[in-house]
């Protein structure tokens, strides 16, 4: 799996037959984006058809969304205690956020499925 670049159509010159896109990078390959969060983990990771997310026992979640990376919400769930398993078997292959809010702070994961 590589990088990941969002394309974003600008113009298209159609007398020469030219079209113009901006190009940015929204994931890097083998990077994570969690650093140094140990507030709440997620595995396994690549996953299949489960995860389990975990967290510390004096950090609960307000709300715990999965979006994909277009940023849709694909599962939007409720957790009540510090280790939740939760299937997603209903989700296809690819890259995942794993979207955990408490109060107004907000911490993210990558998440792979792998079927």
């Amino acid at each position: 799996m590589g990088d990941v670049y969002k394309l974003v159509f600008k113009a298209f010159d159609y007398t020469i037959g030219k079209t113009v896109f901006q190009k940015s990078l929204t994931s890097l390959a083998g990077i994570s984006m969690e650093s140094g969060n140990d507030l709440f983990s997620v595995f396994p990771n690549p996953a299949g058809n489960y995860i389990v997310i975990e967290s510390d026992e004096n950090f609960t979640f307000d709300e715990v969304n999965i979006t994909d990376v277009n940023g849709k919400t694909v599962l939007n769930l409720t957790i009540t205690s510090s280790t939740s398993t939760i299937a997603i078997d209903q989700l296809n292959n690819g890259l995942y956020f794993v979207i955990v809010t408490k109060g107004n702070e907000t911490h993210i994961q990558k998440l792979m499925i792998r079927k």
